[in-house]
């Protein structure tokens, strides 16, 4: 890959009127990648408007959000590996623990946020919470790289 420009996915579907932290983060991780990586061919994943931010920034339309259950789970593992393999991404990035069980050749980043589901389980439903604990794990020990906001996570 030396001297190529990667292609990168970015799951963009937290980014949306009235984001959480989380799409708030994401917009301004895609804003400061924008302003220092000019060379890679960025693909925001998106449920929603997405603002391109430099000419190697594309926005690529989903029909299901992040909160979109289960169609949305479907998409992730069905749609979305087969959408990476076609384009031949390089590098998936999710600014949650949202990740395709199925691997490629194209690597996987996550960002985990906060480990509510393992610390104070009792603050959400429980469904959530397996839900929670089992998609974290899984993305911990499958991700190719982790990025941890804060020591606490870390």
């Amino acid at each position: 890959m030396a001297g190529s420009a990667l292609q990168i996915a970015f799951d963009g579907r937290v980014i949306r009127a009235g984001k959480s932290g989380v799409g708030v983060y994401a917009e301004s991780l895609l804003s400061a990648l924008s302003s220092i990586d000019k060379k890679s061919a960025y693909k925001v994943l998106s449920h929603g408007v997405f603002k391109s931010l430099s000419r190697n920034f594309s926005s690529v339309q989903t029909n299901v959000s992040i909160e979109s259950h289960p169609f949305g789970d479907i998409w992730e593992q069905f749609y979305l590996p087969a959408y990476l393999k076609g384009n031949k991404v390089d590098v998936f990035h999710s600014p949650t623990f949202h990740i395709p069980f199925v691997s490629g050749r194209f690597k996987k980043v996550v960002t985990i946020h906060d480990l509510v589901s393992f610390r104070t389980p009792q603050t959400q439903p429980r469904g959530f919470t397996l839900y929670s604990r089992f998609m974290t794990r899984f993305a911990s020990h499958s991700a190719h790289a982790i990025i941890e906001p804060s020591r606490t996570v870390k």
